[in-house]
């Protein structure tokens, strides 16, 4: 209750891939590694069909001892990668369960990790045990969908190809930033499966597949404080703080193929993934300009920080000018 449900439909699944990503990291493996996202449908009848379940697997570091005490701790942000620890919630929104199997190796030990979670137990059926295998492999089964409102519209209108457009702008400044650091970001394997006409559909993404951006720049933004003064705008005069550097932002925009895509757009960034969408009156989206359409992406050390995104992470709470006077009410302090 204290944390909704993110207004994005599709925030459960981007929370289980970013945190396959994480988890990929964590194990530092320089081999090429995969995430799967399986959808599982049932066809009600031609031209209606219900998401059934969701299947997210990962080679990750796996739910090890260190990352299944973060998991157990609602509300943990130790894991860093600026993580508020909140994340996890948003599956319980939209599903009644969350079913893990994690194969991991820890201290050269070899274990499978089995676990359930739902709103009313929030960890239950909990088992561990040796294993012989030295794989690693975590599947989180995604079940009993609980649908907001127009949940059941968007997933019946939604493609494969739609999907696959709505990843690649997702994680196409992670792709790249990542590429920089010299990091070799996983293969996505996409599939959507129909229960009742046996047919499924899968599509491959490698990190070639994701452009290079086009074009670069960054700017820097000063901090500002409050003074009272009856001859400016408001009644009030913003002085720049010259006792604290200015925050830096930086931006790429990446040029996709107007086919591949849905639409343009514009987001700020937190964990290098978009948070909030810039709302642009001038650019009609659906439209391709010269047969391309782009992204536009703003991140840095400020919208980094955890405390300047909200609980279900998809919006920024970032005080205006005219919040900050309202709450002040003139009883203005030294805070920028």
């Amino acid at each position: 209750r204290l944390i909704p449900a993110s207004r994005n439909t599709l925030a459960p699944i981007f929370e289980a891939i970013t945190n396959s990503l994480e988890s990929i990291l964590e194990r530092k493996s320089t081999k090429k590694q995969c995430i799967s996202v399986k959808f599982h449908f049932k066809n009600i009848d031609e031209e209606w069909k219900h998401l059934d379940h969701i299947v997210i697997s990962d080679t990750g570091a796996g739910f090890n001892t260190v990352s299944y005490e973060r998991f157990a701790a609602i509300l943990d942000s130790s894991k860093g990668y600026h993580n508020r620890g909140t994340g996890r919630l948003q599956f319980l929104h939209r599903f009644s369960q969350l079913s893990v199997v994690s194969q991991y190796v820890e201290n050269s030990e070899s274990y499978v990790r089995t676990f359930k979670s739902s709103n009313e137990n929030f960890i239950f059926d909990e088992r561990l045990a040796p294993s012989d295998s030295k794989e690693f492999l975590t599947k989180i089964t995604l079940q009993g969908f609980k649908p907001q409102k127009k949940d059941h519209e968007y997933f019946n209108s939604l493609t494969l190809k739609k999907f696959e457009s709505l990843i690649k702008s997702q994680y196409a400044l992670r792709v790249y930033l990542e590429k920089q650091k010299n990091i070799i970001f996983p293969d996505l394997k996409l599939q959507f499966e129909y229960s009742v006409s046996s047919e499924s559909e899968t599509v491959y993404l490698t990190p070639d597949l994701f452009p290079e951006p086009c074009q670069s720049g960054l700017f820097t933004v000063p901090y500002c404080y409050p003074r009272q003064n009856e001859k400016a705008n408001n009644g009030v005069e913003w002085i720049r703080d010259s006792g604290k550097e200015p925050e830096m932002f930086k931006w790429l925009v990446f040029e996709f193929d107007a086919e591949s895509i849905e639409s343009h757009g514009a987001f700020l960034c937190s964990k290098d993934i978009p948070v909030e969408h810039i709302k642009n009156p001038v650019v009609n989206n659906a439209n391709g300009l010269k047969g391309k359409k782009k992204i536009a992406a703003f991140y840095g050390d400020y919208l980094y920080h955890p405390n300047n995104v909200n609980y279900f992470v998809d919006s920024f709470i970032i005080k205006s000018k005219a919040e900050v006077i309202q709450i002040s009410t003139f009883l203005f302090d030294d805070d920028s």
